[in-house]
């Protein structure tokens, strides 16, 4: 997921094509609220226009959260299609050095895709029904009659 410039200007009248899947992201980024990442599937095309590099990414992978309620890791599917550029403007994401690396930007939009918190199928009525009906203290028995 990293290309040279120069490799990339090879493209100047048609588009690159790509697709991998990324298996090493669980090593190279980490997040406090995600637990583990699986398989990474990108698939996209790099087309030039104006100087510009364009990226056009389709992003698909289910990474694990924690369930706010009952700690148990929750698998959160995520898809999503962006459209990144890089260029010299400052608008655009700026190529630094001689290569563009896709990992980043294929991590940030992970990131931003993911929900705020999850909670686990069933876990709200597991947490009503572990509440047990409070009881009465022994000494205010005697107040029912009152009623």
């Amino acid at each position: 997921m990293k290309w040279t410039i120069q490799h990339l200007n090879r493209y100047q009248f048609d588009s690159l094509k790509f697709e991998t899947t990324l298996s090493d992201f669980n090593e190279r980024f980490s997040h406090p609220d995600i637990t583990q990442i699986e398989d990474v599937n990108v698939e996209g095309r790099m087309i030039i226009r104006d100087a510009k590099y364009i990226f056009q990414l389709f992003i698909e992978t289910v990474i694990h959260m924690q369930c706010a309620l009952t700690l148990v890791d929750v698998p959160v599917a995520i898809q999503l299609d962006v459209e990144e550029i890089f260029s010299d403007d400052p608008a655009d994401h700026l190529i630094l050095g001689n290569d563009i690396d896709l990992y980043p930007i294929v991590w940030m939009n992970i990131v931003a895709e993911k929900p705020m918190r999850v909670i686990a199928d069933g876990a709200q009525r597991q947490f009503v029904e572990a509440k047990e009906p409070s009881k009465q203290h022994p000494g205010l028995k005697g107040l029912e009659k009152f009623k």
